[in-house]
């Protein structure tokens, strides 16, 4: 996983273990009791259902458009800062700490050393990172209830280095707690790992995900229309021939094909009822999928006829407050996981911040009320909103 990149050389920073972030501290001993969702299951839910996939999508486009700057007073720090940008494209590194957050919980950013200096930053697959743990699952803590490091599982094929063997038999490499930034979206009392925003609704997304294929095995099956074919009357009782040359002669029609029939038999079209009933309980996995992601159902479903104004505008102060709450997360993370052991290394008085530029809450409320007007007018087909108005505001 460390490799070196712009010929830099990394050293472990000079500092102790009183001074690395409090966010670190654990108080209890681990695993937790709580069974947690594996991160494979957690990017197939982002992967497959296509709500869960534009509603982070749709964070993710949300931070993309509004931007962050990083302030500082010395001129010495903003020097530095500058530095920082030109080796590590950061925009880029924020959309990936998002995206990992928003679909694991959890966020690992690996710090790039030269000599004992942190000059770049770069992510690390969330899925291959944890905490070092004992033979028996508990993470290793130090006297003072802290993580001693973290392993990164890689299999032998990956990698062109000796690799380590942690206590339950894992492949991988070893990594000092002082290389790398941990960020956490939403926690508990008492826990190291975050928890994004799949988890909570990950039984309804399997749930949904299984229905819906229930849906399309019995929409093959029942959603066709079948002809239904009668042999014979009162005055000509078919035989098991007349039967057989019936069903032979009518297999194998198409929509241009033309046949005749003596009278006493007929041909009807059966049409398949009942089909909307099949899909009613997929409504309430969707609308429960929707708020567990905070985001505007409008946005996500593009289709807002059913939305009233009030409903939308609720919604959206909610998406607005995800929004804002992320960021606070983030900014708190860089602060206390980054820029504080930059500060140290580099003797500096003061901790740049990171500013988020202005949400507007009118944009997104005006993008989407030109939603349910573009279907209500008849301009869009609720099947054809989705890319069309995306294309339209600028949302691809």
């Amino acid at each position: 996983m460390i490799d070196e990149i712009f010929g830099m050389k990394r050293t472990e920073a000079k500092l102790s273990k009183e001074e690395l972030p409090l966010g670190q501290v654990g108080t209890e001993s681990f695993p937790e009791t709580l069974e947690r969702v594996d991160k494979k299951e957690l990017e197939a839910c982002y992967i497959r259902d296509p709500i869960v996939f534009n509603g982070i999508n749709l964070i993710l486009k949300t931070f993309l458009g509004t931007g962050f700057e990083i302030h500082a007073v010395s001129g010495r720090v903003k020097q530095y800062i500058e530095q920082l940008r030109q080796n590590t494209d950061l925009e880029q590194l924020m959309l990936e700490i998002i995206r990992d957050i928003c679909i694991y919980g959890d966020a690992w950013v690996e710090l790039l050393y030269s000599g004992n200096r942190i000059t770049g930053l770069r992510i690390i697959n969330a899925k291959s990172m944890d905490f070092e743990k004992d033979i028996n699952g508990k993470v290793k803590l130090d006297k003072y209830g802290r993580p001693i490091g973290y392993f990164q599982k890689v299999s032998s094929a990956s990698m062109n280095r000796k690799l380590d063997i942690d206590d339950q038999g894992n492949l991988g490499i070893r990594i000092p707690l002082e290389k790398v930034a941990h960020f956490k979206l939403y926690s508990v009392s008492g826990s190291l790992y975050g928890i994004g925003l799949i988890e909570p609704i990950y039984n309804i997304v399997k749930t949904k995900l299984n229905v819906e294929e229930g849906h399309g095995q019995a929409s093959y099956r029942l959603g066709y229309p079948l002809p239904v074919l009668t042999c014979g009357d009162e005055n000509h009782q078919p035989t098991a021939q007349d039967l057989n040359q019936l069903a032979e002669a009518m297999k194998d029609l198409t929509a241009k094909s033309i046949i005749t029939l003596p009278y006493w038999n007929k041909l009807e079209i059966s049409y398949p009822k009942g089909m909307e009933k099949i899909s009613q309980p997929l409504n309430y996995y969707v609308s429960q999928i929707v708020s567990g992601l905070g985001v505007p159902g409008p946005l996500v479903l593009g289709s807002g006829e059913r939305t009233n104004r009030s409903t939308l505008q609720m919604q959206i102060r909610v998406f607005k407050d995800t929004i804002r709450m992320i960021q606070e997360v983030i900014a708190d993370a860089f602060r206390t996981e980054i820029f504080k052991r930059i500060a140290k290394i580099e003797g500096w008085n003061e901790l740049p911040t990171i500013k988020w530029k202005e949400l507007s809450l009118e944009d997104l409320q005006a993008k989407a009320e030109r939603f349910n007007i573009y279907v209500k007018s008849g301009i869009l087909k609720p099947s054809e909103l989705a890319e069309s108005v995306k294309e339209l505001e600028g949302l691809k």
